[in-house]
């Protein structure tokens, strides 16, 4: 991992498309843009083989004006869009807590992606519990390579987003001891602080 550090705004850009389209929509996502050295991007793709999700680092919230307007993202918009099973789905979130210090968008060939909403009367509590249970297990963790914590600004998912870099393809990253101790965590989580199902999603980078 290299790099300033995780992005302080980071923007989801979640497509799903029939399999037999992704390859041509990965190769047209994959193409420099103008906007890049100023707003760093990442495409990984879901587990299920049927989704993608684009990550893009913006250094505030009045980036997202700069880049939606740009002529070159509006142009691959536009030729991606017709592919899609729905539209596009976008996300914006905060940066919170870096536990594992990485590039502005994530960069390891596995990633794992966790959102849970938490009751907006436990978040207090819910930071220090993280800050000073769950932090030191993701420390510890030796395939974990890079670690960040989200907050949602803009979304339909609202809550916290951590996501989890690997070292090492989920199977092996569930054998872990660390793993189930990370997972023994959040299930903690989930009886005092979060509201509905906490989801996990894997993805791969391509």
């Amino acid at each position: 991992m290299s790099g300033p550090g995780p992005a302080r705004y980071l923007l989801l850009n979640y497509m799903k498309l029939e399999v037999r389209d992704v390859p041509d929509v990965v190769s047209v996502l994959r193409q420099p843009r103008p906007t890049d050295a100023r707003f760093p991007r990442a495409v990984y793709r879901h587990e299920a083989g049927d989704r993608l999700m684009e990550f893009v680092a913006l250094p505030d919230p009045s980036g997202l004006g700069d880049l939606l307007g740009d002529a070159a993202w509006r142009e691959v918009e536009a030729v991606v869009r017709p592919r899609l099973s729905v539209d596009y789905r976008r996300q914006l979130h905060e940066l919170r807590d870096v536990v594992k210090v990485s590039s502005p968008v994530p960069d390891a060939e596995h990633l794992q992606l966790m959102r849970s909403e938490i009751a907006p009367a436990a978040l207090q509590d819910y930071h220090a519990w993280r800050r000073d249970s769950l932090f030191p297990t993701v420390r510890g963790h030796g395939q974990v390579v890079g670690f960040s914590a989200y907050h949602s600004v803009l979304s339909t998912e609202p809550g916290a987003l951590f996501l989890t870099q690997l070292s090492c393809p989920f199977a092996e990253y569930l054998e872990r001891p660390e793993t189930a101790v990370y997972q023994e965590h959040l299930k903690h989580a989930a009886t005092r602080f979060t509201l509905g199902a906490q989801h996990t999603s894997n993805w791969t980078r391509v």
